[in-house]
């Protein structure tokens, strides 16, 4: 078909080429931003879903985690109390027998697991109930700290300032030989630990089982210096 014939056919069917060309770029134009926005449509859709799905898994994981947590923790507490408060057949715990070797570096850890413990769980027995506790020969951790000669002055005074700055009882006495702190430090012609002592008030006029003081103590050791500082107190 010649150019003219052609021209003639499209002329009678109402259709220009120019014109075609035109209508059908802008038909295949609106066809891909129509087919663009359901995909972008489709696209929000999905991550609406998928952010609702993590929202609700958020929610519920943690939750749960951190009641296993929470239990984990609890059971893990439990544990460590139980190791402090557990005692030997002499009745002493970790911490009278730390003090029985004037380790005062263990009578610290302990004494810090217990407060952490404590601070989590405040229905557990108070610090001081903890410290003040007696063995079985009736001594308490401060006086197994003073009544032995394991190491030196300065390892027992550093046991010493640790108890009696958490509040130990410095005037417990032994229910049977009725001795307290300052017998044993007499006994011993302790000067750095008298004072320590004495810092807290603790008596000196209390007699022994005997009806010995401290100064008798001092005396009977022949301990002279300890004897005239007492004397001076």
């Amino acid at each position: 078909m010649n150019r003219g014939v052609k021209k003639k056919v499209l002329s009678f069917v109402g259709v220009s080429p120019k014109k075609n060309k035109k209508k059908m770029d802008k038909l295949m134009k609106s066809d891909s931003e129509k087919e663009k926005n359901e995909e972008n449509k489709k696209t929000e859709t999905m991550n609406s879903i998928v952010e609702e799905d993590q929202t609700e898994n958020e929610e519920k994981l943690p939750t749960e985690n951190l009641d296993l947590l929470e239990n984990k923790q609890k059971i893990q507490l439990e544990r460590v109390l139980d190791d402090l408060k557990a005692k030997d057949k002499n009745n002493r715990t970790l911490l009278h027998r730390a003090a029985l070797d004037q380790n005062v570096k263990l009578m610290e850890d302990v004494i810090k697991d217990y407060e952490n413990i404590q601070q989590k769980d405040p229905k557990i027995d108070p610090i001081k109930k903890f410290i003040d506790e007696r063995d079985k020969f009736g001594n308490t951790p401060l006086l197994n700290a003073c009544s032995l000669k394991i190491q030196n002055e300065s390892s027992r005074a550093s046991c010493l300032t640790l108890l009696l700055q958490k509040e130990a009882d410095v005037d417990v006495r032994n229910e049977r030989t009725m001795w307290n702190a300052m017998h044993w430090i007499a006994y011993y012609g302790e000067l750095d630990c008298a004072n320590i002592l004495l810092q807290h008030n603790i008596s000196i006029h209390e007699p022994d089982y005997q009806g010995f003081y401290t100064i008798d103590i001092a005396g009977k050791q022949v301990s002279l210096i300890f004897y005239i500082f007492l004397i001076n107190v």
